[in-house]
C-alpha cells in the first residue's frame, strides 16, 4: 500500500513539473533567426543563427536559453545528523536490545523516509551548476 502511495506520489510531482515547465514555455518570449547568445533568459527561438556552427535536425530549428538555475542550499549538517543516527542503528544494537527492526533498525521507516526524500529534494540539475 506504502509503494502504491509513492509511486502516486511520485507521478503527482512530476506532472507538476512538467505542467508548469510546459506553462514558462508559454510564457517565454519568441525569436526568429537570432543568435541564442543576443537574446535573454527564458527565451526560445526558432531557426537560430549561431556563428561559425551549422545544426541540423531539431538543434537547427528550435533552441531554448533557460534561465539560470536557482541555488538550493545544502544542509550537509542535517544529512550528517541523519547518517550518524543511522550508522548508529545498526542489526546487531537491535537485536542485542530486543528492538523491533521496523522500528529502530537503521533509525526506523520514518527516518528511512526522511532521509530518502532529502536525497531525492537534491536531485537536480541546478546542484551541478
Amino acid at each position: 500500500m506504502q509503494l502504491i502511495f509513492t509511486f502516486i506520489l511520485m507521478m503527482i510531482h512530476l506532472l507538476k513539473k512538467s505542467f508548469y515547465g510546459f506553462l514558462s514555455l508559454l510564457r517565454a518570449d519568441i525569436y526568429f533567426g537570432k543568435d541564442p547568445k543576443s537574446i535573454p533568459e527564458g527565451s526560445v527561438v526558432f531557426f537560430p543563427s549561431r556563428a561559425n556552427t551549422l545544426n541540423c535536425g531539431l538543434a537547427g530549428i528550435v533552441a531554448l536559453k533557460l534561465k539560470e538555475p536557482s541555488q538550493n542550499s545544502i544542509h550537509v549538517d542535517v544529512l550528517d545528523q541523519m547518517v550518524d543516527k543511522t550508522t548508529s542503528r545498526q542489526f546487531d544494537l537491535c537485536r542485542q536490545n530486543f528492538f523491533s527492526l521496523p522500528e529502530h533498525y537503521l533509525g526506523g521507516e520514518s527516518h528511512m523516509d526522511q532521509l530518502l526524500a532529502m536525497v531525492r529534494n537534491w536531485k537536480v540539475f541546478s546542484a551541478f551548476y
